[in-house]
């Protein structure tokens, strides 16, 4: 190979493990930020293409959790909303189910989640999350029925504590992938 280190994102089985490879999130939009709202309007939230059956499934369980908010679109990156009606959108929810992206498991979803406070609830395919952030503190299902439980039953404290625990989470991740991809550029 030419290269010493290589940074990724979209990563897959042959590169969980390999000592010259880091795999990194995919991200989130810019300008995507939280609000801070103290007040959480929504239960639930999900913006997107529903062009999967899990994410048909997502909304079918859910549809009975009252307030949530929910924007379709018939295809990835069209009718979106902007990036300031989404972060007003996520500050003020809850949880934000994460399904799985059309050809991968990672999608922006998690990490604007992440970014604005929301309680991120993954899929919980071939433990995708827990091979690429060790120890993370996201909500996985098998299912999206095992979702909705939670989303309609956690009471006020324990939903105060999980979102703490993600936002320290996400927080000390990326100041840690800041410092590590600092040192790997001073070697």
């Amino acid at each position: 190979t030419k290269c010493s280190y290589v940074l990724r994102t979209f990563c897959s089985n042959k590169y969980f493990g390999n000592k010259q490879v880091k795999c990194i999130p995919i991200g989130y939009k810019s300008g995507i930020e939280d609000k801070q709202k103290k007040n959480r309007e929504y239960k639930w939230a999900f913006t997107g293409t529903p062009h999967k059956s899990s994410r048909h499934d997502l909304l079918f369980q859910l549809s009975n959790i009252k307030p949530s908010f929910c924007h379709k679109t018939e295809k990835f990156n069209t009718k979106i909303i902007s990036v300031e009606k989404m972060s007003e959108v996520l500050s003020s929810t809850e949880f934000l189910p994460s399904p799985n992206g059309f050809f991968h498991p990672e999608t922006y979803r998690l990490y604007e989640a992440l970014q604005c406070g929301c309680i991120p609830i993954v899929e919980d395919t071939y433990k995708y999350y827990d091979r690429l952030f060790p120890n993370n503190p996201f909500i996985k299902v098998i299912k999206w029925a095992d979702a909705k439980p939670i989303i309609s039953g956690w009471g006020q404290d324990q939903i105060a504590n999980k979102r703490k625990e993600c936002k320290d989470w996400w927080i000390n991740y990326k100041k840690d992938l800041q410092e590590f991809v600092k040192n790997k550029i001073n070697q």
